[in-house]
């Protein structure tokens, strides 16, 4: 049996029902055991299967589910004006967001930038996003230039997309699907 290989990983943000961290590069993939230590030196541990690629997408409810925490910007056709567009709305209570629906324009095309992990490490000809059974153009993967550990997939909102309505959006990396989210067009 090899030995136990151990590494440190930073923590990100910590409440008392979530820690967040990302997963040091140099981790081995397989079955791994995470310890998790409290200042007080009380111990948590648990397993889980660590992969080369495991596309996951964050959701503006936190819990996976619902609509995705994205970002979109429209932009007017042969010019340098843009403007941000909502994509979601959340309440003043947890597990109350929604999605808002998208106009999607001619003159004006709509970019949304989804936000998760396990997708990093894919070329960018490996990932592809479905949208209400629709596949979209996929410009960018890669990391998110701001935040340290979070992935980024750039597409664009196709005129084909018009009129869905409230639908699932799935990322596939070399056969791999992340949980779906939802969007709304209209």
């Amino acid at each position: 049996m090899p030995p136990a290989f151990r590494c440190v990983a930073a923590l990100s943000y910590v409440s008392p029902g979530q820690i967040n961290f990302e997963v040091p590069a140099e981790t081995q993939t397989g079955t791994a055991t995470f310890t998790i230590q409290s200042d007080s030196g009380n111990t948590l541990s648990a397993t889980a299967s660590v992969q080369d690629i495991a596309p996951g997408l964050f959701t503006a409810n936190g819990d996976g589910r619902g609509v995705a925490a994205a970002t979109a910007v429209r932009i007017v056709a042969g010019s340098n004006l843009q403007g941000p567009v909502d994509v979601f709305h959340c309440g003043s209570t947890p597990g109350s967001c929604t999605s808002v629906p998208i106009d999607v324009g001619v003159d004006a095309p709509v970019y949304l930038s989804l936000y998760g992990s396990g997708i990093r490490g894919a070329a960018l000809a490996d990932v592809a996003v479905n949208i209400g059974g629709k596949i979209v153009p996929v410009l960018y993967v890669g990391p998110q230039p701001d935040y340290e550990g979070l992935d980024q997939v750039n597409i664009s909102l196709p005129l084909s997309l018009r009129c869905l309505g409230e639908v699932d959006l799935v990322v596939g990396v070399t056969g791999q699907s992340s949980n779906p989210v939802r969007l709304n067009s209209q």
